[in-house]
């Protein structure tokens, strides 16, 4: 079971790469696509590139913890 990020294309338009991203979570069947559009000047590094995704990835791997937390709720009675 394994969140993932994998990159699944790179293709440079209009003077900026493009990047498509697939978020995958093993565990749960949740995937998602995020294009990321980066000037094509030199002040993107491949270091900092990954650094984004990752964070990307983790923002997206704790919600869907929370999600996840609420979805049990459904079809819960609360008694007032």
């Amino acid at each position: 079971m394994a969140f993932t990020a994998t990159i699944n294309s790179i293709n440079l338009q209009n003077d900026s790469f493009v990047i498509d991203v697939v978020f995958n979570d093993s565990a749960t069947g949740y995937t998602s696509t995020k294009t990321y559009t980066i000037p094509n000047d030199g002040t993107v590094t491949q270091s900092s590139m990954v650094a984004k995704i990752t964070a990307d990835g983790t923002a997206i791997k704790n919600n869907l913890t929370a999600l996840n937390n609420i979805q049990s709720k459904v079809n819960s009675v609360i008694t007032i």
